[in-house]
């Protein structure tokens, strides 16, 4: 939202990535901007379509806004990518906004491709992040936003007008997380890592379902069925039939409106039975 703010005004737009999560699009309409979808291409994998992004841009557009791994997909951009970005980002003076939330749940390593690996402090790049993943923080409501320098004291003005400042005891939690939360980082992104081992190998057995490659990244697992193109209906019968909950996914945008999410981080006992009632449901 302080992206947003620093960035976008009535009149202006802002090109994102979907599927997405809703927030980012409701970002930008709740500070008066125009929202701009470009939807990930699927061929079985999602692939980003990065001229499409640049065809979206025009004079009114502040900001690219995308989220690397990503949630619904976890959707991982690759350096190449994220460099191609950057470079369009120098040559047109438009902003790179890069929600990195789930960078430390990745698979290939231990942290995805961030901008912040290529960016350089007076490139037009903010990079938004969290302990709410990583470190098992959701609830706790912290996080930081990595910037250039020139914009120093305009976001220290609307982080002051915006929150005030952080709980003491919430500081601490984030402190104690730094120095001393990698064993639970580790933790966590194997825990997602099975999680979506687990859920991929039972769903597979289901007729009819479109199954994407693995993801790298993140902590959902996202499929659609070839019987049922409405996400709602579809996940209104998996509760029914198997009684599990699944976020429909019309949500995260046009591009996913037959998927269904499925949050693989659980007990994987938890995963297992899931997983285990909707083949035995839907078969």
């Amino acid at each position: 939202m302080l992206a947003m703010e620093l960035l976008v005004d009535v009149g202006t737009n802002a090109v994102y990535i979907e599927p997405q999560w809703p927030n980012i699009h409701n970002a930008i309409h709740l500070v008066g901007g125009e929202p701009r979808p470009v939807a990930l291409a699927f061929d079985g994998e999602w692939r980003l379509d990065l001229d499409a992004v640049f065809a979206r841009c025009d004079a009114r557009t502040r900001a690219i806004f995308l989220s690397t791994p990503s949630n619904p997909l976890g959707w991982t951009a690759t350096r190449e990518e994220l460099q191609a970005l950057l470079d369009f980002s120098r040559r047109t003076g438009i902003w790179i906004v890069s929600d990195e939330v789930y960078g430390r749940l990745y698979f290939d390593g231990e942290v995805a491709p961030s901008m912040l690996q290529i960016a350089e402090d007076d490139d037009r790049v903010l990079v938004v992040n969290s302990f709410s993943k990583a470190w098992a923080m959701t609830g706790w409501r912290i996080g930081w936003l990595s910037h250039p320098t020139g914009v120093a004291d305009q976001i220290a003005a609307m982080t002051q007008y915006a929150n005030s400042g952080t709980a003491a005891f919430v500081q601490a939690g984030a402190e104690a997380a730094l120095r001393q939360g990698e064993p639970l980082v580790a933790e966590i992104r194997e825990r997602a890592r099975l999680g979506l081992d687990i859920a991929y190998e039972a769903l597979a057995k289901l007729d009819g379902i479109i199954l994407p490659s693995k993801p790298k990244g993140g902590m959902y697992a996202f499929f659609a069925f070839e019987w049922q193109e409405d996400s709602r209906e579809a996940c209104a019968r998996v509760i029914e039939k198997a009684r599990v909950g699944l976020s429909p996914g019309y949500l995260f945008g046009n591009a996913s409106r037959s998927f269904l999410r499925m949050c693989v981080l659980r007990d994987p006992d938890q995963i297992r039975q899931a997983a285990a009632r909707m083949v035995s449901a839907l078969s």
